[in-house]
């Protein structure tokens, strides 16, 4: 986190070795940080590789290496991390929108509520004390993960994809402990 600020603060290039688990190999980066972020407990570097179009969010503990380089980095003078992130529901943003609708049971109702987990949350209380929470995200495979963890105390309205997604994780789980 130390070097990305400093490379942040001075305005320099990044260079290391990245293991992402989605890769398949460790990838050496040379990078223009645009911004570090601190985003549901993990640190993240928004930065663009210098053979890239566009920028990518990078989890800080998968860099095995990282050294600031002298070479000057090129971050655009109007880069908005708000609207780089989108609707995301973390930090990854997927290509298309989606309207989430989740209906809470009534003993997770509470508890759920406590909390404002994404800045388009909308929440209605049902006569029967479910809660109904909607929300627009951008990619759905950050927020299959949060479902899943309501296991049993939460059921997927809409849309369709989201719920398939949701299923196919909870057919794995009972195919791997059950």
């Amino acid at each position: 986190i130390r070097t990305v600020q400093w490379a942040l603060l001075h305005k320099k290039q990044l260079t290391g070795q990245y293991e992402s688990p989605y890769e398949g190999k460790s990838l050496k980066l040379t990078l223009h940080p645009y911004r570090l972020c601190l985003i549901k407990s993990a640190w993240y570097l928004i930065g663009k590789a210098r053979d890239a179009d566009q920028p990518r969010t990078y989890r800080i503990v998968r860099f095995k290496s990282l050294r600031m380089t002298d070479q000057s980095a090129v971050v655009p003078q109007h880069f908005d991390l708000r609207e780089y992130l989108g609707n995301a529901w973390g930090v990854y943003r997927g290509a298309d929108t989606h309207a989430v609708e989740l209906v809470f049971s009534k003993d997770a109702a509470g508890i759920v509520t406590e909390t404002i987990w994404h800045p388009t949350q909308t929440s209605c209380r049902n006569k029967d004390g479910t809660v109904t929470m909607s929300f627009t995200v951008d990619g759905l495979d950050e927020i299959v993960r949060w479902i899943v963890g309501w296991a049993g105390r939460v059921r997927v309205v809409a849309p369709d994809e989201l719920r398939a997604k949701v299923v196919d994780q909870h057919r794995k789980a009972i195919a791997l402990n059950g």
